[in-house]
């Protein structure tokens, strides 16, 4: 059995998860309960004598003991055994040179596992052999061996064989020695790789353009995907036959070697830990590499420098580069977009690109963008076949950008293009550092600035901002949706969020006098995620919805607000162009209007107006959305163009509107609420009372109270009645206007079969 592992042969040796590919993407599949694998017959160009180097893809269904991956010699008492790349009976990977009697071999120091795929090189000259796994060196040996051939007119001798070692049966038990699972790019050198070579050309197929195609002696391409036999693109007289020639013959398999790796994130954000790439190789300089937005992790180089050759980050991942660490890309850069989704890089280290860096954003068609330049001395040219435009506060109008005019970092545009989405491609080296711009209030105060960075920034990162003389608020107009959206500290409408994407535009608005914004690298953060919802508490978010379009406003209470607008908490609302997009907002005594409305903690009671644009006559509905608000607030909604009024806690309003109905239609009442007596045991049947400034607000049951009459008394704290009124059939919410000084009342409500009081303040 000595011989049987002392066969070898240099392979690099990679994991990778089986992909279906196209029909010129293949491997060979063997199977050892069929005993089989390919042969080619003896070829004096595979006689490699004082050096060379051996190397192939594999993969492991099963580990079988000895099993033959590429050898060279047939006879099963291995009297012609030369090199040999095989399994041993340790998990591990042997190769080794023989000349008679006379052997040389080492083993890999890593196990090998099933269900991957492994790239394996073997490599030597007279100075010593070198094994490569994954492009690793595994183990080394200064020994060496010069091989020689005999009896080479015997058809029985010397042949290479893969997949098996053997062309004959050793014995009744191991037989051919063959491998369970697949190979592929088998490929002979007459001379010996180094690291550097072998890294190279590991993932990539080789073709005559190569520096060491001369070099290249016998390959096994393995893309014929029909038929019995493999041939050698190097010497196509000796074509690799696959044995046996029955029904139990080798199998063409749609997997192929990787091309490139696949970031996981299965384990972990560590680059380094091999777990979390798809074939369980952590990348090196001459790998290309793919991080895909469905990554259950997103990778951070923070253990040591890395390396790749291409990159490409997919729409909606992010990688981080931390602080004293270096990426180095041999190739191109590439950030990819999606119609809703960039990618994105945070360099916290130092990234180093030989080739291109190219930043992607797709403009969608008919339908305007804002966007930014993360890239220093970005043309406008990239967006040649699309209208561009910045926004000039002081005439408050948009100005057309002609061509070749070098884009302003933190500057933002506005893109638009009429039909077909267009792919902007984004070159340069990528912004870090700090960056300000200044902010003028000559008219509207609105200023069009942009995310310099290629990643996300936080607009409430506790620092990384200075902020001077403006709100704190930001907008952003979606084409989705046609509208914009708005964010304000903790809030925000439409899924406007803290989170700034990378080459987003964005408009703040300055306070009279103008203002400036800076923003240094600390602003800039990794996550992809946007959390539209609002986590501070007493927060209502109101949505307007016809059957195509939607907008939202939201009013939320916080004892640091006051009724007037607060430049920390509160949003302007901007209108959309779309006259198919209703709009709703609230206007406060300022008679501003707010599409965010924050304000003082509720006491007892408050009302605001809420107004409504709604251009296109229709159905239309209000949806609330109660988050994290007080179950002890009571919402209501005055419809003063019917005199509905709507309890928000019950769920959506429904209404028609048509294009001349006046905007000013809807007050929200908000109430502290308490229960009152109940006018049956059945919890149903409650009658509840509240007052607001000057209101009186009756909730009835709505079985309860028909064919039913109230009356409503009110008494000063003396027993004088100063207020009286009859209900006739009551049910549902009123609303009743009282005329009362301020001061505490009792209200008293008297059915036919019971007199309810209440102590309220007015």
């Amino acid at each position: 059995m000595k011989k049987i592992v002392t066969q070898g042969i240099l392979l690099f040796i990679s994991s990778y998860f089986l992909i279906l590919v196209n029909v010129n993407a293949q491997s060979v599949r063997f199977d050892r309960d069929n005993n089989n694998g390919i042969h080619s017959k003896s070829s004096s160009a595979l006689n490699l004598t004082t050096q060379g180097t051996v190397e192939a893809w594999f993969y492991l269904d099963n580990y079988d003991n000895f099993a033959g991956i590429v050898h060279k010699g047939d006879r099963k008492d291995f009297s012609d055994e030369a090199y040999t790349l095989q399994l041993w009976n340790n998990n591990k990977l042997y190769f080794a040179l023989v000349n008679g009697a006379n052997e040389v071999s080492l083993q890999t120091s890593s196990s090998l596992s099933t269900g991957r795929w492994y790239h394996v090189a073997a490599c030597w000259n007279q100075s010593g052999i070198d094994l490569y796994l994954n492009g690793q060196l595994e183990n080394t040996t200064s020994s060496s061996l010069t091989l020689s051939y005999s009896n080479l007119s015997d058809t029985t001798r010397n042949g290479l064989n893969i997949g098996m070692q053997l062309n004959e049966d050793y014995d009744k038990t191991y037989k051919k020695l063959s491998l369970s699972g697949y190979v592929d790019e088998v490929r002979i050198w007459n001379t010996k790789l180094s690291a550097y070579q072998v890294q190279k050309r590991m993932f990539e197929e080789i073709t005559s353009s190569d520096s060491l195609w001369n070099n290249l002696i016998g390959y096994f391409k393995m893309n014929e995907g029909t038929g019995k036999m493999v041939y050698d693109i190097k010497n196509n007289s000796n074509p690799g036959i696959f044995i046996p020639n029955t029904t139990k013959r080798p199998v063409w398999y749609s997997t192929a070697f990787p091309k490139e790796i696949t970031w996981t994130g299965t384990s972990s954000d560590d680059w380094d830990n091999e777990n979390n790439w798809d074939i369980k190789i952590k990348p090196h300089g001459y790998a290309k590499v793919n991080i895909p937005s469905s990554a259950s992790n997103y990778p951070k180089i923070q253990n040591s420098n890395s390396k790749a050759k291409d990159m490409n980050i997919e729409s909606g991942a992010c990688l981080r580069v931390s602080s004293n660490k270096t990426l180095n890309v041999n190739g191109d850069l590439i950030l990819k977009a999606g119609n809703n989704k960039t990618a994105a890089i945070l360099d916290e280290g130092n990234v180093s690109v030989t080739g291109n860096i190219i930043i992607e954003r797709i403009i969608t068609a008919n339908g305007w963008h804002y966007v930014s330049s993360p890239v220093a001395n970005a043309n406008s040219n990239y967006f040649w076949g699309s209208a561009l435009y910045y926004y000039n506060e002081p005439t408050s109008e948009w100005v057309k950008v002609t061509n070749n005019q070098t884009l302003t970092t933190m500057k933002g545009y506005d893109a638009y293009i009429k039909t077909n989405n267009k792919t902007i491609n984004l070159q340069g080296n990528l912004n870090k550092g700090n960056y300000s711009i200044s902010l003028t209030a000559a008219k509207d105060g609105y200023n069009l600035v942009g995310n310099p960075y290629p990643c996300t920034i936080d607009w409430d990162a506790a620092s990384g901002w200075t902020k001077t003389n403006i709100t704190g608020a930001i907008y952003i107009w979606d084409p989705a949706i046609n509208n914009y959206m708005s964010y304000a500290n903790g809030a925000g409408t439409n899924g406007g969020s803290r989170y700034i994407p990378a080459t987003q535009g964005f408009f703040v608005k300055a306070n009279a006098g103008g203002g400036s914004l800076a923003i240094n690298n600390n602003a800039r953060v990794s996550t992809m995620s946007v959390n539209h919802r609002s986590t501070a508490s007493n927060v209502l978010s109101l949505k307007v919805l016809n059957e195509n379009y939607s907008d939202e406003t939201i009013i939320r209470f916080n004892s640091n607000a006051s009724f007037e607008f607060d430049d920390q908490y509160d949003a302007d609302k901007l209108l959309s162009f779309d006259l198919n997009v209703p709009q709703i907002f609230t206007v406060n005594s300022d008679q501003r209007n707010y599409s965010i409305n924050t304000i003082p903690e509720l006491v007892n009671s408050y009302s605001v107006n809420l107004s409504l644009i709604a251009n296109i006559t229709g159905n239309y509905q209000i949806s609330p959305d109660f988050l994290n608000m007080d179950p002890g607030i009571e919402v209501f909604l005055e419809d003063k163009f019917n005199g509905n009024i709507h309890n928000l806690r019950q769920g959506n309003y429904l209404f028609t509107s048509t294009n001349i109905d006046n905007p000013d239609r809807f007050v929200l009442h908000f109430i502290q609420s308490k229960k009152i007596t109940d006018l049956s045991e059945n919890a149903d049947n409650q009658i509840r009372i509240f007052n607001s400034s000057h209101h009186l607000y009756l909730i009835f049951p709505e079985n309860k109270m028909e064919a039913e009459n109230v009356t409503v008394n009110i008494f000063d704290m003396l027993g004088k009645n100063v207020y009286s009124r009859k209900l006739n059939n009551p049910y549902g919410q009123m609303i009743i206007e009282v005329p009362l000084l301020h001061g505490n009342y009792i209200v008293q409500l008297m059915t036919s079969g019971q007199t309810i009081n209440k102590n309220l303040s007015f």
